[in-house]
């Protein structure tokens, strides 16, 4: 799960550096909506899954970060109910967008 939640947090960085050179065009804005949509539905279920599922993953380290300390991502249950509501208020916000 937790390799999914890093995608998704990649796909988001990846359409946001998409969406500054299309600003103009609105096809290119409407695929950036639907592509946040999609993410942000993904990230919902993620979290629904991840609060179904009651345990908590280990702890996935990540290659950058400041000097003094690594940077993990991890999936408990309090993150896992912010995840499901940004994930819900992202695919409305992306919804409403489109």
């Amino acid at each position: 799960m937790l390799t999914a939640l890093a995608s998704g947090v990649g796909l988001l960085l990846l359409l946001a550096a998409a969406a500054v050179p299309s600003g103009r065009d609105p096809r290119a804005g409407a695929a950036v909506h639907a592509g946040c949509l999609g993410v942000s539905a993904g990230f919902a279920v993620l979290a629904v899954l991840s609060l179904l599922a009651g345990l908590p993953e280990g702890l996935m380290p990540l290659p950058f970060g400041p000097p003094w300390g690594a940077v993990s991502l991890a999936l408990d249950g309090l993150s896992a109910w912010f995840l499901l509501l940004l994930g819900v208020v992202g695919a409305c916000a992306s919804l409403f967008a489109l």
